[in-house]
Protein backbone atom coordinates (compact mmCIF):
# COMPACT_ATOMS: atom_id res chain seq x y z
CA UNK A 1 0.00 0.00 0.00
CA UNK A 2 1.74 3.57 -1.22
CA UNK A 3 1.96 6.03 1.62
CA UNK A 4 -0.90 8.24 0.52
CA UNK A 5 -3.49 5.45 0.43
CA UNK A 6 -2.76 4.96 3.59
CA UNK A 7 -3.31 8.65 4.62
CA UNK A 8 -6.17 8.77 2.72
CA UNK A 9 -8.05 5.68 5.05
CA UNK A 10 -7.12 6.51 8.16
CA UNK A 11 -8.63 9.68 7.59
CA UNK A 12 -5.56 12.02 7.38
CA UNK A 13 -5.90 12.99 3.41
CA UNK A 14 -9.52 12.97 1.79
CA UNK A 15 -8.16 11.92 -1.66
CA UNK A 16 -4.87 11.32 -3.76
CA UNK A 17 -3.48 11.12 -7.26
CA UNK A 18 -1.15 9.12 -8.28
CA UNK A 19 1.52 8.18 -11.45
CA UNK A 20 2.01 5.27 -12.31
CA UNK A 21 5.23 3.92 -12.44
CA UNK A 22 7.71 4.62 -15.45
CA UNK A 23 10.35 1.68 -15.74
CA UNK A 24 8.37 -0.48 -17.32
CA UNK A 25 7.08 2.00 -19.87
CA UNK A 26 10.37 3.27 -19.97
CA UNK A 27 11.82 -0.08 -20.81
CA UNK A 28 9.26 -0.92 -22.93
CA UNK A 29 9.84 2.07 -25.14
CA UNK A 30 13.71 1.87 -25.40
CA UNK A 31 13.12 -2.06 -26.23
CA UNK A 32 10.87 -1.42 -28.83
CA UNK A 33 12.76 1.47 -30.41
CA UNK A 34 15.99 -0.60 -30.50
CA UNK A 35 14.28 -3.18 -32.08
CA UNK A 36 12.51 -1.37 -34.85
CA UNK A 37 14.94 1.12 -35.22
CA UNK A 38 11.69 4.62 -35.09
CA UNK A 39 12.65 6.90 -32.27
CA UNK A 40 10.26 6.99 -29.60
CA UNK A 41 8.39 9.88 -29.35
CA UNK A 42 9.62 13.08 -27.43
CA UNK A 43 6.91 13.24 -24.74
CA UNK A 44 4.74 10.44 -23.09
CA UNK A 45 1.86 11.47 -20.85
CA UNK A 46 0.72 9.13 -17.63
CA UNK A 47 -2.55 8.63 -16.82
CA UNK A 48 -2.91 9.36 -12.94
CA UNK A 49 -5.05 7.82 -11.26
CA UNK A 50 -7.43 8.88 -7.69
CA UNK A 51 -7.41 7.18 -4.57
CA UNK A 52 -10.28 6.80 -4.02
CA UNK A 53 -11.75 6.29 -7.70
CA UNK A 54 -13.80 9.58 -8.84
CA UNK A 55 -17.09 7.75 -8.82
CA UNK A 56 -16.62 7.20 -4.72
CA UNK A 57 -15.34 11.02 -4.58
CA UNK A 58 -18.29 12.18 -6.55
CA UNK A 59 -20.45 10.55 -4.02
CA UNK A 60 -19.07 12.54 -0.94
CA UNK A 61 -19.90 15.77 -2.85
CA UNK A 62 -22.95 17.10 -1.23
CA UNK A 63 -26.31 17.97 -3.74
CA UNK A 64 -26.48 21.62 -4.36
CA UNK A 65 -29.71 22.98 -3.96
CA UNK A 66 -30.61 25.44 -6.60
Amino acid sequence: MEPQEERVRKGILAASIALPTTAGLALETFVRAYQTGVPPQELTVLKPVSFPPEKQLVALIPAVKA
